[in-house]
């Protein structure tokens, strides 16, 4: 408790959150930083799929792909109104280009598992890389 001068005390927070996420291809990469993304607002284990949403990224580095992918997803949801429980990688193009799909349901019908909301993803910190025969990555979020 603070001093009786003072009837407060500072807190120390921060406005990030990160994610590690791994898989034996770009894509199964991908798909997972996105589970990992959504599971920081809504309880995906509890999350329905009752919504099928196309989602498309393209960029100039697999990092900003990634980025990228992530952003259009966070997108998707806030745009649609959607919480998200997975995204799948149909197709990685040449050039850095993906298409998928992400399933979740509407805010209103999964109230109940909701957690917070993400308000960007940044690159502050950002690391992708090949790790033995799979790859990896670090993302930080804007929450």
């Amino acid at each position: 408790m603070g001093d009786e001068t003072h009837r407060f005390d500072l807190v120390e927070h921060t406005a990030d959150v990160g994610i590690r996420a791994w898989g034996d291809t770009l894509e199964e990469m991908l798909e997972n930083a996105a589970a990992a993304m959504f599971s920081l607002t809504a309880d995906i284990d509890r999350l329905e799929e009752r919504a099928e949403e196309s989602v498309k990224a393209e960029a100039d580095t697999p990092e900003d792909l990634l980025v990228g992918w992530l952003e259009e997803l966070l997108y998707l949801a806030e745009a649609k109104r959607l919480a998200l429980r997975r995204a799948r990688v149909d197709m990685l193009e040449p050039g850095w280009r993906v298409r998928g799909r992400a399933f979740g349901c509407g805010l209103e019908e999964c109230r109940s598992v909701l957690r917070g909301e993400i308000k960007g993803v940044t690159y502050h910190r950002l690391e992708l890389a090949r790790e033995g025969s799979g790859w990896r990555c670090q993302v930080i979020f804007d929450v």
